[in-house]
């Protein structure tokens, strides 16, 4: 998703300095799936000294729940049903079930739901671009060669998407027949 970007450069700042491009931990980067993503920058966070540590915490968060969205939209989506006003056009999202447990249920979104979605992610993935602009390795405040910030002010932190309270599969749980 588009968030993955600011992800992976965050995360390749803890290898610059350590054999540029050729450092295989760069391709190790590149090929991490989103949640492998998502773990890292979570795992990152705590060893960054303040005010880096805060943003890339946020943005650990904020990257994983909408993560989470985006793969409900993406691999949960198995029927579009057209408009019929007053009821406007609708997705059926199946393999779907509440997460701990419980009968799959079928859910439903709308293109409002998906946008409001797709528009977070956007305004996210420019977040985690000037995060990864505006904090060194260390997490300390990079500064341009006239000695300012990088960034100034620092970018504000964007709301969080709640979690997902579903849970997909592609094969039905075990014991289900």
């Amino acid at each position: 998703n588009r968030c993955e970007y600011p992800a992976r450069q965050i995360l390749r700042e803890q290898v610059v300095g350590t054999g540029g491009l050729g450092n295989p931990a760069h391709l190790t980067i590149s090929k991490k799936t989103a949640l492998e993503l998502a773990t890292a920058l979570g795992s990152l966070a705590p060893s960054l000294v303040e005010p880096g540590r805060a943003h890339v915490e946020h943005f650990a968060i904020a990257f994983d729940r909408a993560r989470e969205h985006r793969n409900r939209f993406v691999h949960g989506l198995w029927q579009t049903v057209a408009a019929s006003p007053p009821r406007p056009a609708t997705g059926i999202l199946l393999n779907a079930k509440p997460k701990g447990g419980a009968n799959p249920i079928p859910a439903y979104v709308t293109a409002a739901d998906i946008k409001a979605v797709s528009d977070h992610i956007w305004a996210l993935a420019e977040y985690g671009r000037q995060v990864g602009i505006a904090f060194s390795r260390t997490g300390a405040r990079r500064l341009n060669q006239k000695g300012d910030p990088e960034i100034d002010p620092l970018p504000d932190k964007p709301s969080l998407l709640e979690p997902c309270a579903i849970e997909y599969f592609i094969s039905p749980p075990a014991g289900s027949g």
